[in-house]
């Protein structure tokens, strides 16, 4: 058994119902992919690599949370331990308490970010994911073995993947680490200059200025694939709206010639009275609600 089967061996052990584990080790790879280092706080990052990974292959009731996996991926009963945490010194005597067999665990976000200061896999792991063939070995089998029917949407949305083809537009060239999901007709990114945290772009994977230059069939992948970022921003951020748009057209305020579609993430209080919406590009139009008119 070689190196690379002995760690799917490993996680193998680990496996309990349902898909956390896997779906972890997935953003890890993302993050080594990114950083090079071996410390994974509970922290955003995590999170949203986590998160874009679960949103494919959640069923039901799956709970889109990395605790759990986070905490008890630390423990393995067979084969060689996976990782561990490197716990925050003054709350070492409640950590380790926590940890023994049979004590029940508080798995808030606060409780594990107030006790681990970060999680690392074992040194052996480690050195053997620094190789980024290792990585996309991994990667792949990972999904294959726990996603077969997800396979392919989970190996495209690493941050190792080929970025989409974009040499012509105006976006390229897109930042990794801004990547939030691609498919077959679309990619999503952060925005370069968002107006909220949290905004994205959702762009045809086909250099045109308007969405209706597209075929009908990628008019609907578009709009699909804003749906889905929009559940993972609301996974992500908990935003309490959205405005989602497009700019269509020079005179509408389209300064980029590709089209693309805006998800904007909105927070209760960002503005004093958000009513309008996107009527406020006419200020002097926006209050509709005292002239009896609009909608």
């Amino acid at each position: 058994m070689n190196r690379i089967d002995q760690f799917l061996h490993a996680l193998e052990m680990q496996k309990k119902q349902g898909p956390h584990k896997p779906v972890l080790i997935l953003a890890v790879l993302d993050m080594i992919a990114l950083h090079g280092k071996n410390q994974f706080p509970l922290g955003d990052e995590l999170r949203r690599h986590f998160t874009t990974y679960f949103n494919v292959v959640r069923e039901g009731n799956d709970d889109c949370n990395p605790n759990q996996p986070f905490w008890y991926m630390k423990t393995s009963r067979y084969g060689d331990p996976i990782w561990d945490h490197a716990v925050v010194r003054e709350n070492e005597a409640e950590y380790m308490i926590r940890s023994q067999p049979g004590v029940s665990k508080n798995l808030s976000n606060k409780w594990l970010e107030n006790h681990v200061e970060y999680a690392h896999l074992s040194l052996v792991w480690f050195s053997l994911l620094q190789n980024q063939e290792a990585r996309n070995t991994v990667r792949n089998a990972i999904a294959h073995r726990y996603f077969p029917a997800h396979a392919a949407e989970l190996i495209a949305l690493s941050k190792e993947a080929a970025l989409p083809v974009l040499f012509d537009s105006p976006f390229a060239p897109i930042d990794p680490g801004q990547l939030i999901l691609q498919n077959e007709y679309a990619v999503a990114f952060y925005d370069r200059y968002p107006v909220s945290e949290g905004h994205a772009l959702v762009v045809p994977k086909r250099v045109v200025p308007s969405v209706y230059d597209l075929p009908k069939v990628w008019q609907t992948e578009m709009w699909n694939t804003v749906r889905d970022v929009r559940a993972t921003l609301g996974d992500w951020y908990a935003p309490a709206a959205y405005n989602i748009g497009i700019n269509d057209g020079e005179a509408a305020g389209q300064t980029i010639n590709h089209t693309h579609i805006h998800v904007i993430p909105r927070y209760s209080g960002d503005q004093p009275d958000p009513r309008g919406g996107i009527r406020k590009i006419f200020p002097e139009k926006a209050n509709y609600w005292n002239e009896g008119t609009g909608a």
